[in-house]
């Protein structure tokens, strides 16, 4: 890629396009998962996935009758990443828990659900790499 984009349009495209309903329910499944064991609770739910209700995250085969967008899918991407490096660094279900919701110095004081529920996709992205680069220290 050049000096400015770190996504290839074409690529992110055909990515999002092969996508299908059915995949997207699946990963909304997934999704309720964490966000249970993390005790976040449903309200909070549309803050995080900009836009989708509380029914459709949580019983998706049934309510969900329509892709999700592609900012969407890049949310569930990204919790899902969280969810992978928090198992690792965190053996205890707790210890997860009390990460997502404690205030931390790193993060200007905020906690990362005040960073999930904000609503910007670049504020999930940079709390990704923060993530990433505690669970590979």
């Amino acid at each position: 890629m050049g000096k400015v984009l770190s996504v290839n349009p074409a690529v992110f495209k055909k990515r999002n396009e092969s996508t299908t309903l059915s995949d997207d329910q699946g990963a909304l499944l997934k999704l309720v998962g964490s966000l249970n064991e993390w005790g976040i609770s449903p309200n909070l739910w549309v803050d995080i996935m900009d836009g989708i209700s509380p029914i459709e995250i949580n019983t998706p085969r049934q309510s969900l009758t329509t892709k999700l967008t592609p900012d969407q899918r890049e949310r569930l991407c990204l919790i899902a990443s969280y969810d992978n490096a928090l198992k690792a660094l965190f053996v205890q279900e707790q210890h997860r828990r009390e990460w997502i919701h404690n205030k931390h110095k790193s993060l200007d004081g905020y906690s990362p659900l005040d960073v999930m529920t904000c609503g910007s996709l670049l504020a999930m992205y940079e709390l990704n790499s923060y993530l990433q680069g505690l669970f590979r220290s």
